[in-house]
């Protein structure tokens, strides 16, 4: 006799599990809110100590900002703190340097430092938010 795989699917009174959802919303929101702040604020501090120390300028102008509605963070440089500003040699700086340390450049290999952080940073976020929607889900 050949093996057979039964699959059924079907709904049970999804009422309440509409009703949760509706009221676990806003709950919801605030908590992921705080998953974005506390992984944002984990990714900076790792990318801070992952950093290369030559100077401490990569280190001092590292940013991290989230978005208006709070879902969203993103890591990095931004181009005014560098561009026009005088670097650790005196010499003025030309292009935001970022990139180029992360990725490195044919004379110079990758130090790679924001990439990593905020990758870690991401699966930590993933895991939270799933726990976040669990547990409201579950009240």
């Amino acid at each position: 006799m050949a093996d057979a795989i039964r699959l059924s699917f079907g709904f049970r009174d999804v009422t309440g599990l509409i009703a949760n959802i509706h009221r676990a919303d806003a709950r919801v929101q605030r908590e992921v809110r705080r998953d974005v702040k506390n992984n944002a604020d984990f990714a900076h501090d790792l990318a801070y100590f992952l950093a290369p120390v030559k100077s401490s300028y990569m280190r001092d102008h590292l940013t991290t900002r989230i978005s208006d509605d709070g879902l969203v963070f993103e890591l990095g440089y931004r181009d005014e703190d560098f561009v026009g500003k005088e670097g650790y040699d005196g010499k003025i700086i030309e292009t935001n340097y970022g990139p180029l340390v992360e990725d490195g450049t044919r004379f110079m290999a990758a130090q790679p430092h924001v990439r990593p952080a905020f990758e870690e940073a991401s699966l930590e976020l993933g895991k939270d938010v799933s726990a976040s929607l669990r547990r409201s889900l579950a009240r």
